[in-house]
Formats: C-alpha cells, sequence, structure tokens
C-alpha cells in the first residue's frame, strides 16, 4: 500500500503528530483514545464543509433558475 496515497494513514500520522505537538512527544501513543477523536472531529468537519460546499452549489443555481423564471415569465 503507498501511503502517499492513503487518506487514512496521512490522517492517522497527522492526527499523532498534532497530539505530540500539542501535548508532548509520545502523548498520542499513551492515549489512543485521542486520535480517535481527533480522526471523528476531522471527518465531521470534512463532512460539514462538504455538505455546505453542494448545498451552496445547489441553492446558487435554485437562486438562476427562479431568476431566469421570473425574467421570462415578465415579457
Amino acid at each position: 500500500m503507498n501511503q502517499t496515497s492513503d487518506p487514512i494513514l496521512n490522517y492517522l500520522r497527522d492526527a499523532i503528530n498534532y497530539i505530540d505537538t500539542t501535548f508532548g512527544e509520545g502523548y498520542a501513543k499513551e492515549h489512543p483514545e485521542l486520535i480517535g477523536a481527533l480522526i471523528q472531529v476531522v471527518a465531521a468537519d470534512y463532512n460539514t464543509k462538504l455538505t455546505a460546499k453542494i448545498l451552496q452549489k445547489g441553492l446558487a443555481d435554485i437562486a438562476s433558475a427562479i431568476e431566469h423564471t421570473s425574467l421570462t415569465e415578465g415579457k
């Protein structure tokens, strides 16, 4: 498995680095529950951002359709 293309390994590595940088070297290894919690937060944040992006595009399309309909009905 290519580690550079595996996002899960990247998330784990980043979580461990973040925890160790914040709380001291080896803290993540001593507290693996923090790794899981941090991964859950990152996943939820990613999901929220992706959902917002999709909704933003959909709402823009709806607004455009309404504007187009309003303009064509007025003729």
